[in-house]
């Protein structure tokens, strides 16, 4: 999205090494990646080449810059410079690689070319290195000599007492090492840290006396080395090392750090003895921190509340709470809707401060909370929010077979279980009859049509059936004493044990009891007990019966009979 020509590092397609295409915004756009690719150069290959990125937006004219030819220093041989970017290239004279130096303008070997400093920005010697103290390069060699500039300046601060030994200064819990001056020119050895591990050093950029939260090395747990800047440095944690305290653990505890910055004398705090309420038994403060310690006498954990300058038994000890910053019973909890601790006991209660608003606001009466309320036992009554007449699947109580109460919402019901429940009609069953339930809602007089009286298909006399007695199952003809059920797509009563007619739920139609359906052409056709496939899907596969054995015309079946015989 640049503004101008791209011929720049701020454009986002150039700093990419890529070109700008038809979405870019930019006008009059002079990316010089656009030339590179015309000679088929590697341009992401050619971005990370910093001594090429320093340059490239400065050449006027890339284009003839490109096409020169580089005389090589080996004797006849000669490179193109499209051939250097973004690597080195072959001289087809004496075989060795050469390397182009957008600083200097030529070409080296390889192995000799000089080193591009990416915080200079310039091509310095290949044995030359970066000093972060003086922000300068210097000549390194191979001898891992320091920056001369900086152990010059930092050796000739203070004079030592002795010009051959390295005299160590303690000033405010903090370790400066002070060498004697010397020849810059004789490389001196490198100098031995101590271990930050061992000693729980860290490093902070403190104004002030790092008593506080604010110092970076007082909040993860450490002591100011030498590499902190802080003045008069009064680290809590100085003291704590003294006398062998896990300073990492003491740190994670919430109501130490909480009150550790605000003891004055923190010395005198840590040695004082605590008396145990189980009787003789006495443990030191300094043993407390950060964890619990055993009694000498009746061998059970204590731990230190700094909230109550007390001790407690660790099964019974307050909880320091992080958000209110106070430690308080163990069986309360924070509530973070008022922002406040209150008491939870084992019940899983909840907060009845944030309680008692929630129920002024929906009721407007206020409530005394000196009287538990006793729980409300949940109805299994289920409820629904309709708009309409809950005449439809939609609604959520006829949609389960159930009729609507007085927590339902809806207006003019029409719900057809009402209907049902007047007859003594299991609804739950007759919800689960796919056949019912994609017809009951269509049917104007629900009444009327249960009331009706089918008649026995087998002419057995007195075969008279009503219908409400097999909506949800079947019905027994007193005669003939076969059951019957009802299909609601024929509107007609069929045999039970023979189960001609068969529901499909997604056609929504009835149809044969053989018939089956088929998902690719989403239709039923005629599977049998021979197991046929879908004419319509697989018009050529055989069909198979449950034995696995092929069935073929009936007139080869008689030719075959005949000749077996």
């Amino acid at each position: 999205s640049c503004k101008g020509d791209c011929n720049s590092r701020r454009c986002g397609c150039s700093k990419k090494g890529l070109i700008c295409g038809e979405h870019c915004k930019c006008t009059g756009c002079k990316n010089p990646f656009t030339t590179l690719v015309e000679y088929g150069i590697d341009c992401r290959a050619a971005a990370k080449d910093k001594c090429f990125m320093d340059h490239v937006f400065q050449i006027e004219d890339l284009r003839d810059h490109v096409e020169q030819t580089c005389e090589l220093n080996c004797g006849d041989g000669s490179v193109q410079l499209k051939d250097l970017i973004p690597g080195p290239a072959k001289c087809p004279v004496c075989q060795s690689e050469w390397s182009y130096s957008w600083c200097y303008n030529d070409v080296w070997e390889t192995h000799r070319a000089p080193r591009h400093c990416a915080k200079c920005r310039q091509c310095k010697a290949y044995r030359n290195d970066h000093c972060a103290g003086c922000n300068k390069c210097y000549f390194k060699d191979w001898s891992e000599r320091p920056c001369p500039t900086c152990q010059l300046n930092w050796s000739s601060d203070e004079s030592s007492e002795s010009d051959d030994e390295v005299v160590i200064v303690k000033d405010n819990g903090r370790t400066q090492y002070i060498f004697p001056p010397s020849d810059v020119s004789v490389p001196r050895p490198k100098r031995k840290k101590p271990s930050c591990a061992q000693l729980q050093l860290g490093t902070c950029s403190c104004k002030g006396d790092c008593n506080s939260r604010r110092c970076g090395c007082s909040k993860k747990g450490l002591i100011c080395g030498e590499h902190c800047k802080c003045t008069g440095c009064k680290n809590p944690f100085t003291t704590l090392v003294e006398y062998g305290i896990d300073c990492r653990a003491a740190a994670k505890d919430k109501c130490f750090m909480d009150h550790v910055f605000q003891i004055e004398d923190l010395r005198d705090h840590v040695e004082q003895t605590c008396e145990l309420n189980c009787g003789d038994g006495s443990v030191q403060l300094k043993d407390l921190i950060p964890g619990p310690a055993k009694c000498p006498v009746c061998q059970s954990e204590w731990s230190y509340s700094w909230c109550y300058n007390d001790v407690w038994e660790t099964h019974r000890a307050p909880r320091h709470c992080a958000k209110c910053r106070q430690c308080k019973a163990y069986r309360n909890d924070h509530c973070a809707g008022c922002n406040k601790c209150y008491f939870k006991d084992w019940s899983e209660r909840p907060c009845p401060t944030c309680e008692l608003d929630r129920k002024q606001k929906r009721t407007g009466k206020s409530q005394d909370l000196s009287v538990p309320k006793p729980k409300r036992k949940k109805t299994s009554r289920a409820s629904c929010s309709c708009k309409g007449d809950c005449n439809s699947r939609r609604c959520g109580c006829s949609r389960k077979g159930l009729v609507c109460g007085e927590h339902c919402k809806c207006t003019g019901c029409k719900n057809p279980f009402t209907t049902l429940v007047e007859y003594g009609i299991d609804c739950r069953a007759a919800a689960k009859d796919k056949c019912f339930m994609d017809h009951v809602f269509q049917i104007e007089d629900l009444r009327d049509h249960v009331e009706q009286t089918c008649k026995c298909n087998l002419n057995c006399g007195d075969g008279v059936l009503q219908l409400k007695d097999m909506i949800g199952g079947t019905a027994t003809c007193p005669g003939c004493q076969i059951e019957w059920y009802y299909s609601w797509c024929y509107n007609e009563i069929w045999e039970e044990h023979r189960r001609p007619v068969r529901h499909c739920k997604k056609c929504r139609q009835c149809g044969d009891s053989r018939d089956a359906h088929c998902d690719e052409c989403n239709r039923c056709y005629f599977k049998g007990f021979s197991g046929y496939s879908c004419p319509r899907c697989y018009p050529d596969k055989p069909p198979r019966n449950p034995d696995g054995l092929l069935f073929f015309d009936s007139d080869w079946s008689s030719d075959e009979s005949s000749e077996s015989d």
